[in-house]
């Protein structure tokens, strides 16, 4: 039972755990500044928690989107606009009305003397039936009118046909190429699980070195370098697939269109003498249309090529020849159905008070189509701009938080009175970015790599990361830096050992290097805060093991004494080790040499100008004669690693490490451990001291 709960309460924390920035490498510091502002955006929404808001938000966005592209929407502002301009060419202006209607007609019935004043529906068919009433050839009339409207379907419908043809020539070339590589594109199904499996990886829920799809054993980097790839190459394609969807809507838009006016014209041509096989062509249209647009469904459903039939293109020709030949037979009909100048007029009108009629009941039909989706928008398009301004204030707030600890950390690491980086923050940027702001010789500017070198962006990066674990790793309590000072230049690598004991000292933390120097300073300033501190060692026979690793040279030289070994050399690298120490926090200056060269300091010069700088800086202690033993001491460690004289005795060891303890108790303290520094100094005492005060030494500015 208790192993029950143990293992219970292991698996909810980690669990809990799995969401938390847990690990910094090297790779990792420039990755996130170097990142677009969405995308900083999207990695802080997921740091923070705020990814269901942000997935609520996508889909609001996505909803207006889906609005604006419905394929009713887009046929209904299409429509709308052609019936606009019918309106305009009968009367002048868009009717908004029935009343504009019905004032419009009766301008155009105003020559004709009407009976009664258009003012309803009733009133509207009622002028057309006088109209009517008033032609004295009534069936000639019937007839003319007839033929007109018969004439007018069988012209739009050529129209419709030629548009359709067009819509097909626009669609078929490109997306031939886009399904050229079949498998390539029905890649786009994988697309959302990829999107999704790279989710888990950069949570780092997978285990470690497992694939978080199949179990087996793979190279994680290198797993996710490729879903990023494949991501990237599938974005592309879901771009063109996207273009290519949105003409096919418009070829089966114009589908339709040709079978809608097919049936109008076939439902006019019982009225007039028309051949048999034109109505046989008309009503083939309607059934060659529909199943083209369902052949053109299903393929691009499947990524299917899509061919055309030759036949349905010679179908389409013909009836377009035959369409032709039918309203040149109409104009034959109209020409010998004879009116009076009058009676044509009033033919005139009635036609153009029935179409008045059609357009204005399309666009209105259309309009409150298009109104019902608009405000569907709207009211989509408001919610998220109201969430937008309620989420990035949130966010905002979050993100000034994180901002006090990210400048703090970053200004520790790079002073501001001797770098001009200050107020380090992260501010929203437009709707949809995140980005780095800092003052920059006073003045605010962004983004981080305008004016910051290598080293002050890593610093940037790992500032980041110590935020926001303090601020949201409310689980684990512990994270783990993996080599992250490769980048840094080394005078800001002491002050990371600071910042770490000073910030986390109750956090668990594992700090890894490969670099010797780093390392020393490691169990120099961490060694003493109760650090462990161990090496990974391998061989053949073992492998790859850990092992108690001394805490400072001194304990190594002991180790190596107590087994007989020869350690005039490290007691020489020890009294160099505790010179570079000494040097660096008293700000002593030493010749210019280039990139790694700086780190191969010897004691004498090192002793030397340290010596120069007390002369000027703090002239009581210059002579004292410390200095003087330690040159003899240094000479003994360097005879001793060249030469290896065997004069040199266990008893002038001794001394040596003696006159080293004695140097070093000169400026450490033994109560905080910390050298005496100018980084602490006491302006009204003209005096420096260790971090805790307990040491003073006389200091000119």
């Amino acid at each position: 039972m208790v192993e029950m709960v143990k293992s219970t309460v292991f698996r909810e924390y980690k669990q809990a755990a799995a969401n938390e920035r847990l690990v910094l490498r090297t790779a990792d510091l420039v990755e996130f500044i170097s990142k677009s502002k969405g995308e900083k955006r999207k990695e802080l929404a997921r740091i923070i928690g705020y990814e269901a808001v942000t997935e609520f938000r996508a889909l609001v966005t996505a909803g207006v989107n889906a609005l604006q592209n419905d394929p009713d929407y887009i046929r209904a502002k299409g429509n709308q606009a052609t019936a606009q301009g019918k309106l305009m060419k009968l009367c002048g202006a868009v009717l908004a009305d029935e009343s504009e209607l019905y004032a419009a007609a009766g301008k155009l019935v105003q020559p004709l003397s009407p009976e009664r004043e258009i003012v309803d529906g009733a009133s509207y068919a009622t002028a057309i039936e006088s109209l009517k009433g008033k032609i004295a050839q009534q069936e000639k009339a019937k007839k003319q009118f007839q033929l007109r409207q018969v004439k007018a379907e069988a012209e739009v419908l050529i129209s419709a046909v030629r548009a359709a043809e067009e819509a097909q020539t626009r669609f078929l070339p490109p997306y031939d190429r886009l399904v050229a590589n079949k498998e390539k594109v029905k890649l786009l199904d994988l697309e959302q699980f990829l999107a999704k499996g790279k989710q888990v990886l950069e949570r780092e829920i997978a285990e470690l070195g497992k694939c978080p799809f199949c179990g087996s054993q793979v190279d994680l980097p290198h797993l996710m370098e490729e879903i990023a790839r494949r991501l990237e190459e599938l974005a592309a394609i879901r771009g063109e697939f996207e273009l290519t969807k949105r003409v096919k809507m418009d070829w089966i838009d114009r589908l339709r269109d040709l079978k809608r006016h097919a049936e109008a014209l076939a439902a006019g041509l019982p009225d007039v003498p028309a051949p048999p096989e034109l109505v046989l062509r008309v009503r083939g249209a309607v059934a060659s249309a529909a199943a083209v647009e369902e052949l053109v469904e299903e393929g691009f459903g499947r990524y299917q090529e899509i061919r055309i039939k030759p036949a349905v293109a010679a179908a389409a020709q013909q009836l377009v020849e035959s369409v032709q030949a039918a309203i040149r037979m109409l104009e034959e009909q109209l020409a010998g159905l004879e009116l009076t100048k009058d009676e044509l007029e009033i033919l005139d009108t009635i036609q153009k008070l029935t179409d008045l009629e059609t357009a204005f009941g399309e666009y209105r039909a259309n309009t409150r189509t298009k109104e019902a989706f608009e405000r569907q928008i709207r009211t989509l398009g408001k919610i998220r701009d109201d969430f937008v301004k309620v989420q990035n204030a949130a966010f905002q707030r979050v993100l000034d938080v994180m901002s006090q600890d990210i400048s703090r950390y970053y200004l520790y690491l790079h002073p501001p009175d001797h770098e001009n980086v200050d107020d380090v923050r992260l501010r929203i940027v437009g709707e949809e970015g995140v980005e780095f702001e800092y003052s920059f010789h006073g003045r605010k500017t962004y983004p981080p790599m305008k004016y910051l070198s290598e080293s002050h962006l890593n610093s940037l990066g790992l500032a980041l990361f110590l935020a926001s674990v303090k601020l949201f790793n409310q689980k684990s309590g512990f994270f783990v830096l993996d080599d992250v000072v490769t980048s840094f230049d080394a005078g800001h690598r002491l002050r990371l050992l600071r910042l770490i004991e000073e910030e986390f000292k109750d956090w668990q933390m594992i700090l890894l290097t490969h670099e010797p120097h780093w390392f020393d300073m490691i169990k120099r300033e961490l060694g003493a805060a109760s650090w462990l501190l161990q090496e990974v060692d391998w061989d053949p026979e073992n492998g790859v093991r850990l092992r108690e690793t001394p805490k400072d040279l001194r304990a190594l030289i002991e180790l190596k004494r107590s087994h007989g070994h020869d350690v005039a050399n490290d007691v020489r690298t020890l009294l160099e080790a505790i010179l570079k120490e000494i040097c660096y926090q008293l700000e002593v200056k030493v010749a210019f040499r280039h990139n790694d060269r700086n780190e191969e300091r010897v004691a004498g010069e090192l002793l030397s100008e340290l010596r120069s700088t007390l002369g000027r800086k703090a002239p009581g202690i210059k002579d004292h004669p410390i200095f003087k033993q330690i040159e003899t001491s240094n000479l003994l460690g360097t005879k001793g690693s060249h030469d290896r004289p065997k004069e040199i005795s266990k008893g002038d060891i001794d001394v040596a490490l003696e006159d080293i303890d004695r140097l070093e108790a000169m400026f450490r303290c033994g109560k905080c451990g910390h050298l005496v520094a100018t980084d602490w100094f006491i302006p009204g005492e003209k005096k420096i001291s260790c971090k805790c005060g307990a040491i003073k030494l006389d200091w000119k500015e």
